[in-house]
């Protein structure tokens, strides 16, 4: 609290530590965690299309910041092959109806690009200025995988 005066940067490390060795129980720890998820966010998704097919998966709808930076993040996985994957944006006006640029495309490429390991995700992407919502499209061509986990926008 600064209104009980100054404090080093050693007396301030002091007293965090001692606060979380008195609170860091197994209890608290797990109620903290369990309080935190968010189910919504805990979102895993596999594309993997039959041969000579193509498989889509799209999103609800999520708030974005209109005319400024963007971010999604997630965890990606991806197949180790040439075939290609595709992610797009759908933007979507405050009333429903599609944005004056209704549709981005965030990533179109080999799904060797990301590849087999679990990695972060990161796209950013500048929404038009009309936007106040998106729906997240992925698209994978036939002999491709795609996993996504955990998306968020920020």
């Amino acid at each position: 609290d600064p209104r009980c005066g100054e404090y080093s940067i050693e007396e301030l490390c002091s007293a965090i530590y001692h606060q979380l060795c008195a609170f860091a129980t197994r209890q608290n720890m797990a109620g903290m965690i369990a309080a935190n998820v968010q189910p919504q966010q805990l979102i895993a998704l596999r594309l993997a299309p039959s041969a000579g097919g193509e498989a889509r998966a799209s999103s609800g709808r999520a708030p974005v910041k209109p005319g400024g930076v963007n971010l999604l993040r997630g965890m990606i996985r991806t197949g180790a092959g040439a075939a290609r994957i595709r992610i797009r944006a759908h933007f979507q006006t405050f009333s429903g109806g599609p944005s004056n640029a209704p549709v981005a495309e965030l990533f179109a490429g080999p799904q060797s690009e990301f590849g087999p390991e679990w990695q972060p995700l990161m796209l950013a992407f500048l929404p038009p200025k009309d936007a106040s919502f998106m729906s997240l499209e992925l698209v994978a061509s036939a002999g491709a995988e795609l996993l996504l986990a955990n998306p968020s926008l920020r």
